[in-house]
């Protein structure tokens, strides 16, 4: 028997997460007189609905928990079920690092756990071909590998009225907000990759990181792999927003993100999105301090492909193993 389990940006109707033997892992939000208000399926949230909508600018998102998926695991564990998770995209939300980290402490037998690169309808989709496949008598690992390949396929576009929550969340830039007030219309925005990997790939080839560390605010080159990671995240309003640190000092950035409780260690298969740390064994030998610092692009096939600045000087695009003994850890933004 295989349960799934989801969050609540699938938006299941009660009826139809009994019908595809869905547990939801609700998201939660909060508005300025009320400390935590959950998401669940989709009938029980006009009210909370309307209270967004009325109290808009003072809204607050917060990603579905590690408690919870824990104790969603482990109910479902107990009652002998195995488990296939797909949650909300990990470049949108640190929902999925928190549904990995639950596996990994349960020990990762019999869970499974998606990431379905997309939301809502797209999340639907997907948890409804899971659950086909699933009836049709395919396993747990092979309905997760052909999810994998699945999402790849799926394309989500959406309009919304005001695009200012989307800008303050970090998830659109200045450039674009301002196109879009400058014009009175309304674009039509595509869910694809994370917005800080887009950046990072779209800086690839630059060489001496002139852009990166004068923008921090250096008259002369520096080792600028922070500067580079913190200009991205500047490009997506992330810094703004507190989602990730303005850092010059890899130990500053490490320090940041374990203060936050927003740290995995390097023996962890981290998301698209997520901020890597590496402790090099060069010839003083590793000391347990980051001395470099990049964004992860993707992980595939075993292993972690990152977009790296002040990687010979240049921003490149780099792989390791996952687990690799010279990762240090991954810093994991609350997106």
């Amino acid at each position: 028997m295989i349960a799934i389990v989801t969050d609540s940006t699938a938006y299941l109707t009660h009826e139809e997460a009994v019908e595809l033997g869905v547990v939801i892992v609700p998201m939660s939000y909060s508005l300025e007189e009320e400390s935590s208000l959950n998401e669940g399926c989709i009938e029980n949230d006009e009210h909370a609905e309307r209270q967004v909508a009325e109290g808009i600018d003072h809204v607050h998102t917060s990603q579905a928990t590690l408690a919870g998926f824990l104790n969603a695991f482990q109910r479902l564990r107990r009652a002998g079920y195995e488990v296939l998770c797909i949650t909300i995209s990990s470049r949108l939300s640190g929902t999925y690092a928190n549904a990995v980290l639950a596996a990994k402490e349960l020990g990762g037998g019999h869970i499974e756990v998606v990431d379905s690169l997309t939301t809502c309808s797209g999340l639907y989709l997907l948890i409804r071909e899971a659950r086909k496949r699933i009836r049709e008598g395919a396993k747990l690992p092979t309905v997760a590998k052909e999810l994998g390949e699945l999402r790849k396929r799926v394309r989500m576009r959406f309009s919304v009225d005001d695009m200012a929550p989307l800008r303050r969340s970090g998830r659109l830039g200045n450039v674009r907000m301002s196109i879009s007030t400058v014009l009175n219309i309304k674009p039509i925005l595509e869910l694809k990759d994370g917005a800080i990997v887009s950046v990072a790939l779209s800086q690839v080839g630059n060489v001496g990181g002139e852009p990166y560390w004068s923008w921090y605010g250096f008259s002369g080159r520096v080792e600028w792999c922070a500067c580079f990671v913190s200009w991205c995240a500047n490009e997506c309003g992330y810094i703004d927003t507190g989602v990730i640190p303005q850092y010059a000092g890899c130990v500053n950035g490490v320090q940041w993100f374990k203060d936050r409780g927003q740290w995995m260690d390097g023996s962890a298969e981290p998301a698209p999105g997520m901020i890597i740390f590496f402790d090099w064994d060069d010839e003083n030998g590793q000391d347990g301090l980051s001395d470099h610092t990049g964004i992860v692009e993707k992980v595939e096939n075993g292993r972690v492909y990152t977009i790296e600045g002040n990687s010979g000087d240049s921003v490149r695009q780099n792989s390791y193993p996952v687990g690799h003994y010279e990762v240090l850890g991954y810093g994991c933004p609350d997106f």
